[in-house]
């Protein structure tokens, strides 16, 4: 393949390990993979009942680099001034997964979120380039995805070495 894209999906796998290994076999010479997912370092970050597990910003970036790709780490939807009112869902968000009162289902999750964030936009038959705007993505370093509600990793392919 020339591309895998592993999106918002990582978290539900019970060996990402193993996982990547498959990834680097079934990858072209030039071919690349991106991971999209919440980032959990983030201010807030509530983990899905259903996760397995998360990798930080770092942990991507080591263990892709271990395989031999050429990695950048950028993160999205920036979290590092909150409101008042942001801190007070913050801290309900933090109690009810404390608490376990968070559901454990899609939808169930999804009417606690329309509850605290508000209505979702419709979204229409075709989307054109007057919807909406991209989510700027910046370069993180390591050791600082904190400020960030999404990673985007992109690994390339280069000499690559199995794990």
């Amino acid at each position: 393949f020339d591309l895998v894209l592993f999106f918002e999906a990582t978290y539900y796998v019970p060996d990402l390990r193993r996982a990547l290994d498959e990834i680097v076999r079934v990858l072209g010479p030039s071919g690349s993979v991106v991971f999209v997912n919440a980032n959990p370092e983030r201010r807030g970050f509530i983990p899905s009942p259903n996760s397995v597990g998360y990798y930080t910003a770092d942990e991507f970036r080591e263990a892709l680099s271990r395989r031999g790709f050429d990695v950048v780490v950028e993160g999205a939807f920036p979290v590092d001034r909150a409101t008042a009112r942001e801190r007070a869902v913050s801290l309900l968000r933090r109690a009810a997964v404390k608490l376990r009162l968070v559901p454990r289902t899609l939808r169930g999750r999804a009417r606690l979120k329309r509850i605290f964030a508000g209505s979702l936009i419709s979204v229409p038959p075709e989307i054109n380039d007057t919807f909406g705007t991209a989510a700027r993505r910046v370069v993180v370093a390591p050791g600082q995805a904190r400020t960030f509600g999404v990673l985007y990793v992109t690994a390339r392919a280069g000499p690559r070495t199995a794990s």
